[in-house]
């Protein structure tokens, strides 16, 4: 056989092993809609929409680049009518659970947990979102100002029955200190775009998450002023040891810094009457951003281990 011929080969068994793959997550995605039974008086209208990748675009123009940041797969969406209303699921297959929390993370708010519905689910008004797993589902109401909010839980518990798997929160929020942590403030983090989306620093991606590190974000309330703390963590130590230079150069050359010194290893900086503080530790660097008195960002590095 020619070098041609294996090659032409060898590109359509990747196509066709793409396309099974493909085909088996859409089968397996559909398979967690409820559905016509169970979902009386609701009734499924329309088409299940199925997008792959990049076609995320075609579902969420403004928002499909930190879905992709963090690890997307598939995601499908499905409409429910009853009489002048409607109900729209979209379930996310991420790449595993940690990412799925990951984007539940940065969309939940802060109101307490709905009991019952996937790993950890919040609503509002028309609007309610969980993760589970390794899925992101949200639901939502139409027309808005209706009261549908009985109907959104039950199609929502409809869904996290079928996805069946659990998993626990990813073991990167266990570096935050617990003491004076605002409750349901942490986040993870993955790339650039989530850490834009928490705390700005610069327009350089200083921490380069991506592929293997990871951040971990909480906020913390202190007499007087609530501050916030990222910790970007590092399977090797030389990861670490570049992002601490990059972190450094990046404050000491971003207009408005001013350096403030070092304290027990802790770097400082001030700006606009703030100050901001770093710690690196073998396999972590560790900001506090904003903190009006620099005790309290001192004391929130140094529970850092």
């Amino acid at each position: 056989m020619s070098l041609r011929m294996v090659n032409i080969s060898s590109i359509m068994t990747t196509v066709l092993a793409f396309l099974f793959v493909s085909l088996t997550t859409a089968y397996q995605l559909k398979a967690l809609l409820p559905g016509a039974d169970e979902t009386k008086p609701w009734q499924p209208r329309g088409e299940t929409e199925s997008y792959v990748g990049e076609e995320l675009y075609n579902l969420i123009n403004g928002g499909a680049e930190i879905f992709l940041e963090y690890g997307f797969t598939e995601a499908i969406a499905q409409e429910y009518r009853r009489e002048d209303s409607s109900l729209r699921v979209t379930i996310y297959c991420m790449s595993n659970p940690e990412a799925a929390f990951g984007i539940y993370s940065l969309n939940r708010m802060r109101k307490p947990p709905l009991p019952g519905i996937g790993d950890e689910g919040v609503g509002e008004d028309n609007y309610l979102y969980f993760w589970q797993g390794s899925y992101y589902v949200t639901v939502e109401a139409f027309p808005l100002g209706q009261e549908l909010e009985e109907s959104l839980r039950r199609l929502a518990s409809l869904v996290s029955a079928r996805i069946g798997e659990h998993a626990s929160l990813p073991p990167a929020l266990e570096l935050l200190p617990q003491e004076n942590r605002i409750e349901r403030s942490e986040c993870l983090v993955k790339g650039l775009l989530g850490v834009s989306a928490l705390l700005y620093i610069s327009d350089k991606d200083i921490f380069q998450l991506s592929p293997q590190g990871t951040g971990a974000y909480g906020e913390y309330q202190f007499p007087g002023e609530k501050v916030k703390l990222f910790i970007a963590l590092y399977p090797a130590p030389d990861k670490a040891e570049e992002a601490w230079h990059r972190l450094r150069e990046a404050l000491n050359e971003e207009e408005g810094f001013v350096p403030g010194g070092e304290i027990d290893r802790i770097s400082l900086w001030e700006k606009e009457e703030s100050f901001y503080a770093a710690l690196k530790t073998a396999h972590t660097v560790a900001l506090v951003v904003g903190a009006v008195n620099k005790a309290h960002a001192i004391a929130l590095l140094r529970q850092i281990k």
